[in-house]
């Protein structure tokens, strides 16, 4: 079962009525602090004979749950799907899905040369085949996600409101998506490209920490496009002087600005 609980915020943006008015950014928002960061699983390699997987810095590994080892060194190996387990530098009998993780914020994964935050789950499969999952928070998903699509510079407050609606649509997919799957979406379909595409000096890391959490909610059903704000030439408004939150209410007058408090889903790996 999916469940995303959501709070409305009532009083972070009042007395902003129109341009003129107290001047109440998206980056002044007290968001509330949460004790577990909303998490994505993405898909980067499905039915794959091997991968190269390296762990810098102290990381854990998990086997279908249960803590199998610490190790406070880096390790750099191929995995490989065996008949009756999973081999990562050692063989891991009897394992299903194996889960290796970074034990601080120091320490790092790449598969296949490529970096990613969070943590990385191999699934070995009924035909000896494995599937890569990256598991990171929602925020730094964002981050990557979006550094390859804004490639041109846009006003904060444009910004702001644009990641807004990205952040909407992708918690959208998350709880329509199938629940029964290892993942919620595809590295190659997303453009997910890691954790290095992220410095583009676009301002994306900036807006979507600026408006960390924050989506748009309307119990009709809205469809919410940040593209149709880009083609609406957003950035002018911003220019007159709409912040954010004004420039959501001139295309979606009836929904509300909220922040996810968190996000629970069944969809289990180790």
């Amino acid at each position: 079962m999916k469940k995303l609980n959501l709070l409305v915020l009532l009083g972070v943006f009042c007395g902003v009525s129109g341009v003129g008015d107290a001047d109440v950014k998206v980056s002044d928002a007290l968001l509330q602090s949460i004790l577990v960061e909303p998490k994505i699983r993405v898909l980067l390699l499905s039915e794959s004979t091997t991968a190269l997987i390296e762990a810098k810095g102290a990381f854990s590994v998990f086997g279908d749950g249960e803590l199998l080892r610490v190790s406070s060194q880096g390790q750099r190996c191929a995995a490989h799907a065996l008949y009756g387990g999973i081999r990562w530098g050692e063989n891991y009998p009897n394992v299903e899905c194996l889960k290796i993780e970074p034990l601080d914020g120091a320490a790092s994964l790449f598969v296949n040369g490529i970096q990613y935050r969070g943590a990385i789950y191999i699934h070995r499969t009924d035909r000896s085949c494995l599937f890569i999952v990256n598991e990171l928070a929602v925020e730094d998903y964002l981050k990557s996600t979006l550094s390859v699509k804004y490639l041109k510079e846009l006003d904060k407050e444009a910004l702001s409101a644009c990641v807004i609606l990205e952040r909407t649509a992708l918690y959208e997919r998350l709880l329509a998506g199938n629940s029964h799957s290892f993942w919620h979406v595809n590295a190659q379909e997303d453009r997910y490209g890691g954790f290095g595409v992220t410095s583009q000096f676009y301002g994306v890391e900036e807006a979507v920490d600026w408006t960390s959490r924050l989506v748009l909610d309307n119990p009709e059903g809205l469809v919410f496009n940040a593209d149709y704000l880009l083609r609406a030439n957003v950035d002018r408004l911003a220019i007159e002087g709409y912040n954010a939150r004004q420039i959501l209410e001139k295309f979606y007058k009836d929904a509300d600005l909220v922040v996810i408090e968190s996000w629970e889903d069944d969809c289990k790996g180790a």
